[in-house]
């Protein structure tokens, strides 16, 4: 038998079958592909890291939220306020917090108020608590669990604020909301714990003499050595934290007078660098470029450990540069603008003026 025309016969059904199926899992791969994510997924990725207390998660989700946000005003607002907290909490705040401007919602941090929407309320006292400003992370969280109900995230923030401020009988009504897992740990913390002596303490959430922005709390407890600072427990987290957006606060407001004194605080703290921003103060208010100070003497200026850099030295003489440049007739301000947008000397210089 010629096995020959067997083979021919058997190999053209199979590759018949071979010219049927190809086309079939070809069609079939982008059904098993992972749809390209939305809007909902990158705002969903920015609470779930709120939620795990991960800023460094909470600002890339951001980042990618903006470029596609839709004009939904709350939801905007919400991750504003969760970009805010990630930039504070993860150190960043004085380093990037500028070049974000394009964002609206930003509001160049200030001022903060209460927030009248509930999907403000979790970021907002995130951001409240980072820097140990508990009151009023609770007056918001108390308000909108009043309206909402309470979640585990909820329950687990209010619990802190009630331990951390000494309202111990209110924090029993957050504990007994928690698995069961974590409520002994919280009513060990709850025995060692002594009742605040706030004058405040028993009275409504929201009081006239109280501060009605995070920027006046801020004010109120630092530097100021008051009775109210002194009922907080800072962590050495939580006082950077605060110092951070004292500076912000201070710098944004052009209050270079204050450069000294904050300088003195980041060494109090330990700090191993003084923020890009304050170099950049410290810059300008010494008038480098224009007599104030020789670079040589600039090279060796310290403040204990600190100093100012020369990679920070070199861009603002570059920044001098280009911008004579420009004041003298040259087409260069988008590459100005581009190159120094994010910089506080862009910002001291150029705030409030239309181009």
């Amino acid at each position: 038998m010629n096995p020959k025309p067997f083979k021919r016969h058997f190999v053209l059904p199979c590759l018949l079958c071979l010219g049927i199926l190809m086309p079939v899992a070809a069609w079939a791969k982008p059904k098993d592909r992972k749809p390209a994510a939305v809007v909902s997924d990158y705002v969903e990725a920015a609470r779930t890291a709120l939620e795990q207390n991960d800023p460094m998660a909470a600002l890339t989700a951001v980042e990618q939220y903006f470029p596609l946000a839709s004009d939904t005003a709350a939801e905007r607002a919400e991750m504003a306020t969760t970009l805010k907290w990630a930039l504070l909490a993860g150190g960043r705040l004085n380093e990037d917090f500028l070049a974000y401007g394009t964002v609206p919602e930003m509001g160049l941090m200030l001022p903060i108020s209460f927030p009248a929407d509930d999907r403000i309320a979790k970021p907002y006292s995130c951001l409240t608590m980072a820097c140990g400003l508990y009151v009023p992370a609770l007056s918001t969280m108390i308000c909108t669990t009043d309206r909402n109900g309470l979640d585990l995230f909820s329950a687990r923030l209010l619990t802190e604020i009630c331990l951390k401020t000494g309202r111990l009988s209110l924090a029993r009504r957050y504990i007994a909301y928690l698995p069961k897992a974590e409520q002994s740990d919280r009513y060990r913390k709850l025995m060692q714990g002594h009742q605040a002596l706030w004058a405040w303490d028993s009275l409504p959430y929201h009081l006239t003499p109280e501060p009605h922005t995070t920027d006046a709390w801020v004010d109120r407890f630092y530097p100021l050595d008051s009775a109210e600072k002194a009922a907080f427990d800072l962590n050495p987290a939580q006082a950077r934290c605060l110092l951070d957006y004292y500076t912000l606060l201070q710098l944004l407001h052009k209050r270079l007078d204050r450069l000294p004194r904050i300088v003195e605080a980041y060494r109090d703290l330990g700090a191993s660098r003084l923020p890009t921003y304050v170099q950049e103060a410290l810059l300008l208010s010494m008038n480098y470029l224009n007599g104030g100070i020789s670079k040589g003497e600039l090279l060796q200026w310290r403040e204990g450990d600190l100093r100012i850099e020369p990679d920070v030295i070199a861009r603002f003489e570059q920044w001098f540069f280009d911008f004579n440049h420009w004041r003298n007739g040259a087409d260069n301000w988008p590459e100005i603008r581009q190159n120094y947008e994010g910089s506080y000397v862009f910002y001291f210089i150029w705030d409030g003026i239309a181009f």
